[in-house]
């Protein structure tokens, strides 16, 4: 957005509204910088890639570690403390270490795996448990600035 707009959130707005028309109110919303899409119309998993994923060996090289958590690395941010996961792999690749890959790398290998392959699932909430809520609002001001 262009410096010095002073509507610049309303602009954004219709602008994403004008670019998304065919997708509100059918199952998308739009408010300012926000985006809610029905869970049934998101992207669909192609099988074929998770059976790959599900099916993969083990590494037994440097080399393949290094191939496993560069294909994984796009998806660790979609991961919850990939890098506690990943640790034991990652140290096989430090300088001056013996290749040993043994059960702490095994276990890491495979709960990688098995979390690209298990989606989350979505529920509803379970007013028993504390909950937290996170935004991105500063501690002084809520909304555009």
């Amino acid at each position: 957005m262009p410096f010095g707009l002073c509507n610049y959130l309303a602009t954004f707005q219709r602008c994403m509204l004008s670019i998304f028309s065919d997708m509100t109110r059918k199952y998308m919303e739009i408010f300012a910088d926000d985006f809610s899409i029905l869970v049934n119309h998101l992207m669909n998993v192609d099988r074929a890639k998770i059976d790959i994923i599900s099916k993969m060996k083990p590494p037994n090289s440097i080399k393949q570690i290094r191939s496993f958590l560069g294909h994984v690395g796009y998806y660790r941010k979609f991961i919850q403390d990939f890098s506690k996961f990943s640790k034991p792999l990652t140290m096989l690749l430090s300088k001056d270490v013996p290749f040993n890959f043994d059960e702490k790398c095994f276990e890491s290998f495979s709960e990688i795996k098995r979390l690209l392959i298990e989606a989350p699932i979505l529920q509803a909430l379970d007013w028993s448990f504390p909950l937290e809520i996170m935004c991105d609002a500063l501690n002084y001001v809520v909304g555009p600035f």
